[in-house]
């Protein structure tokens, strides 16, 4: 089972040993350019700066029930807006995920990574409905997972959950609303 767990150093420290150690391998076995690594260093020192920052508590790193860090996530609180929501905005994933450095992704990493993105969004529909906010915005960053969105939005009624209504706002948010108890 995949946990959200809001950010700390230690779980930093955590992430940057084991996701170093898996560009290591992928560096030595592929080839891929340290360039690759240049990326994750962005991320280590973005995750780091959430964490020296007190007042920040939107970034929150997925992990296994053995404390593998699986990605982070960037979910904002936005229930005091005036759409109230809370927003995912951002997700990386671990080395052995990202898709930058491969030429072909077969069918066992494909499902991992939809596992993963499941997880969070499924992690962050729950923080939302802890706040008795029924509404789950996500963030298209790239025309992938813009084609994402317009997948799920084309599926038939009777293939999308009971009780979730999804549609697009703008060009790059997917809205995913979620039916409360005390609305039934």
């Amino acid at each position: 089972m995949l946990q959200l767990k809001k950010l700390s150093h230690d779980a930093v420290s955590t992430l940057k040993e084991r996701w170093i150690s898996q560009l290591d391998s992928i560096i030595e076995s592929t080839g891929a350019t340290y360039y690759l690594a240049s990326d994750f260093e962005r991320i280590f020192d973005w995750c780091d700066k959430h964490c020296s920052d007190e007042n920040s508590d939107s970034v929150y790193i997925l992990e296994t029930d053995d404390g593998q860090p699986r990605a982070v996530s960037e979910i904002v609180d936005a229930s005091k807006a005036k759409d109230p929501s809370f927003k995912f905005l951002n997700v990386y994933m671990e080395p052995n995920l990202c898709t930058d450095w491969r030429d072909r992704l077969d069918s066992a990493t494909m499902i991992d990574i939809t596992n993963v993105l499941a997880a969070v969004v499924t992690r962050a529909a729950e923080l939302a409905a802890k706040k008795g906010i029924n509404k789950l915005k996500i963030y298209s960053r790239t025309e992938e997972m813009n084609g994402v969105f317009d997948a799920l939005l084309s599926l038939p009624g009777s293939e999308v959950p009971e009780g979730f209504k999804l549609y697009k706002q703008g060009y790059k948010w997917l809205v995913i609303e979620m039916e409360r108890d005390d609305e039934q």
